[in-house]
């Protein structure tokens, strides 16, 4: 099995299925040593967020007959470990196999770069900063974060605007970046009021590089949250 290195790249349906399978099967156990060091980045941190450049964006929403943006978590192999990672692709609303109209998008390998990600990025809305900090300050990671009724969580479905709407900008799309932050919902569910549920979720929103270099401190626009659909769906 192939290592993933190229920034973006793309994933063969065969690669697809098999790290999707990884990640379900790492999610569905009920205790996950590995689990935490999949989103273990430099010196310890964990992860905050993934990326995609912002051309991969327009891209995928301009994949004729899309209606859907899906992201989807896989488990790429890399060193002999095993990294959390996400894929993007365009689809119908037929929720079918053929459905798909896009190639499998992978994320920006974060594991490679040099420095860790940034976690202290201003988030201006509350209710996405309530969801990042949680995911910043959980004191472990475990698989009870990705568990729904319906079963292991595989990812999100987004409907297209969600990923149009950041594409409105004056500003030229160059190094510009989809910025896809984890976070967990937390929240009381029907069946549990002695102690509040934690379900991992993802805020989507633009970055800008080039700005942040710029005037020395990340830039950010508009958020869009992630009032998105989960995989598969809770009933």
């Amino acid at each position: 099995m192939q290592n993933i290195s190229t920034p973006s790249g793309f994933l063969t349906q065969e690669e697809f299925t098999q790290y999707a399978a990884n990640w379900l099967n790492l999610v569905s156990q009920a205790e996950s040593p590995a689990l935490p060091g999949s989103f273990e980045a430099e010196a310890g941190a964990r992860v905050a967020y993934v990326s995609f450049p912002i051309m991969r964006v327009a891209e995928l929403v301009s994949a004729v007959g899309a209606k859907q943006i899906k992201a989807r978590f896989v488990l790429i192999p890399d060193g002999g470990q095993q990294k959390f990672s996400l894929v993007l692709f365009a689809a119908d609303d037929t929720q079918q196999p053929e459905g798909r109209k896009s190639a499998y998008y992978l994320a920006q390998p974060w594991w490679t770069q040099s420095t860790a990600p940034v976690l202290g990025e201003p988030v201006p809305d509350n209710l996405a900063t309530l969801w990042v900090d949680s995911w910043k300050g959980a004191s472990a990671v475990t698989t009870d974060m990705f568990a729904t009724p319906a079963g292991p969580l595989e990812g999100y479905n987004f409907d297209l605007k969600d990923f149009v709407k950041p594409l409105f900008t004056d500003q030229a799309y160059g190094q510009q970046e989809i910025r896809l932050w984890l976070g967990l919902h937390t929240y009381y569910s029907p069946t549990n009021l002695n102690s509040p549920t934690q379900t991992f979720g993802l805020v989507a929103r633009r970055f800008d590089p080039t700005q942040a270099v710029q005037q020395g401190q990340p830039v950010t626009d508009e958020s869009f949250y992630d009032l998105s659909t989960p995989c598969p769906p809770i009933r």
